[in-house]
């Protein structure tokens, strides 16, 4: 699926939608999963890797901070965006 067929047709009827949302959505959503994939493991406090010290995750920052983008983005349409990420098709670049 080429990416200007991803991104339309990704914003709720009657809202604006911005070049470049589904991507931003989509990179946002991956980031919060593989951090709260990290908290699942590694509990909300880790060793600090010099000193063994115990400290928060860092994974935590991570995840209140993407989910914070993607709860501003409620007007996208979280399941297509899901879809495509599962299936491969949506190519991220920075």
């Amino acid at each position: 699926m080429h990416r200007e067929s991803v991104t339309n047709g990704y914003g709720v009827e009657g809202l604006p939608r911005r070049r470049g949302d589904a991507p931003l959505y989509a990179n946002a959503l991956r980031t919060y999963h593989e951090a709260t994939q990290n908290i699942l493991k590694n509990g909300a406090v880790v060793a600090h890797p010099r000193t063994g010290a115990p400290i928060e995750n860092p994974y935590l920052k991570v995840a209140t901070q993407t989910g914070a983008v993607l709860a501003k983005m409620e007007y996208i349409r979280s399941a297509l965006v899901i879809k495509a990420l599962d299936e491969n098709s949506l190519r991220c670049t920075s």
